[in-house]
């Protein structure tokens, strides 16, 4: 195959007066020794006007359109012995090079690969040179979906993006221009710009996270707690968990903003250790049947978060058998078991103890002393130790004060058991 001609070609739009176009029409001249099927191809792009040809024997002269486009364009003629006929191939050719002005001219900036998607992203710079003072219309195409058209007055440029899918095959990124005509049709001409250009292959898709879900029924308490490999909070109070939860969102759907769960109202203390554990108690109206759901957990040290740790669980039939049977928890504080010890009144107390792993700790108060009516304890969740902890705050009333004794109990929630309460244990707060 050998290459000749490249002349500028004139404008054919219909109603514009003879113009160049940004065009070079190239011819190729080949011959066959034996009967083929001949696409001509541009850019590894199939040049439909031609289609497959039967050629027998003897010499062929085939013209074509190469745009002045700022891309280097490679020809090549082909049977790919699908017809009937041997495959065979020519050698590529590169088109001779064209600095035709033209009325609408394209050129090619460029491409960019998303960093996730792997699409790739052209850019196209589109300019109405003014050969011709009206306002044309422009438009992008990729095999052959548009970008949307686009007005250019005389003297004006625009830069125009197109996106290839990342599907690993070569797509034709072909550039148009027409003149709006006075009966509202459009006389157009393509091949201003002729990009054929490779898309990315297809990313693998990213695994679902949330295929491995736990699954609980409802009723059934769903335990979170820290990993075991995780660093161990700070247990000064600088350091705590926020727990949220949000309902999954489908493909199509907007996700539901996030809100905070768990025994302790979404925000989370440490443990002594410093683990910390929660837990979230399910039924069927709050947590129905076929519901997803997704965890959000963000370590707060001085009220700055730290990246966010995600987890996932679907309301089903866990199939889990018997659940485990929630025991009476026992209840310790300071100076325990003996003598319970004198707290002073405006300060934080902790308060621990035993249960079983994964249930709710909730507690009760009462006191002798007439006009008072004390804080109770924040509920806790039992740790996979068998250890819970939480804190109490008892404040001043007033000036002249005496000594006050509390008594606090404890009792244990798991799915839809609840203990008896404990036997109690006593505090004395005082000012002094």
């Amino acid at each position: 195959m050998s290459q000749w001609g490249g002349s500028c070609r004139t404008s054919i739009i219909t109603g514009l007066p003879t113009a160049p176009l940004p065009v070079a029409t190239v011819e190729v001249v080949f011959s066959v020794d034996t009967t083929h099927n001949v696409g001509l191809f541009i850019d590894g792009v199939h040049y439909q006007p031609y289609g497959w040809t039967q050629v027998t024997s003897g010499s062929q002269r085939w013209g074509f359109d190469v745009p002045n486009d700022g891309l280097e364009h490679k020809i090549q003629l082909l049977d790919d012995g699908t017809r009937g006929t041997p495959a065979t191939k020519s050698q590529i050719l590169t088109a001779p090079d064209t600095d035709c002005a033209g009325i609408l001219t394209f050129e090619a900036l460029g491409e960019a690969t998303h960093p996730v998607t792997k699409e790739k992203y052209v850019k196209v710079r589109v300019t109405n040179t003014g050969a011709v003072n009206e306002t044309l219309i422009t438009e992008l195409y990729i095999d052959p979906i548009g970008t949307g058209a686009t007005y250019l007055r005389p003297g004006e440029e625009k830069v125009l993006t197109h996106k290839v899918p990342a599907d690993g095959k070569v797509h034709l990124v072909e550039g148009r221009g027409w003149r709006p005509m006075p009966n509202g049709s459009n006389a157009y001409h393509g091949g201003l710009l002729h990009w054929g250009i490779k898309g990315n292959p297809t990313p693998p898709v990213p695994e679902d996270p949330a295929a491995s879900a736990t699954v609980f029924t409802p009723g059934e308490m769903v335990y979170v707690r820290s990993s075991s490999t995780s660093t161990p909070l700070k247990t000064d109070g600088s350091e705590w968990v926020l727990l949220e939860i949000r309902k999954r969102p489908g493909l199509a759907e907007v996700p539901e903003p996030w809100r905070l769960v768990g025994t302790e109202g979404g925000y989370v203390l440490p443990q002594q250790d410093g683990s910390w554990v929660s837990s979230i108690q399910t039924d069927a109206t709050s947590y129905p049947l076929g519901s997803k759901w997704d965890l959000r957990a963000r370590r707060f040290q001085e009220y700055r978060p730290s990246e966010e740790y995600l987890q996932y669980f679907n309301m089903g039939n866990s199939g889990g058998g018997e659940p485990p049977q929630a025991s009476v928890p026992f209840i310790l504080g300071p100076g325990s078991p003996f003598p319970d010890g004198i707290m002073r009144l405006n300060t934080w107390v902790t308060l621990y103890g035993n249960g079983t792993p994964g249930s709710v700790i909730e507690f009760q108060t009462t006191t002798q002393d007439s006009g008072i009516t004390p804080n109770t304890p924040a509920p806790c969740t039992v740790g996979a130790d068998g250890r819970w902890q939480t804190r109490v705050y008892e404040y001043e009333r007033g000036p002249g004060d005496e000594v006050w004794v509390i008594t606090y109990r404890a009792r244990a929630k798991l799915n839809d058991q609840v203990t008896e309460w404990s036997g109690p244990l006593q505090l004395w707060w005082s000012d002094n």
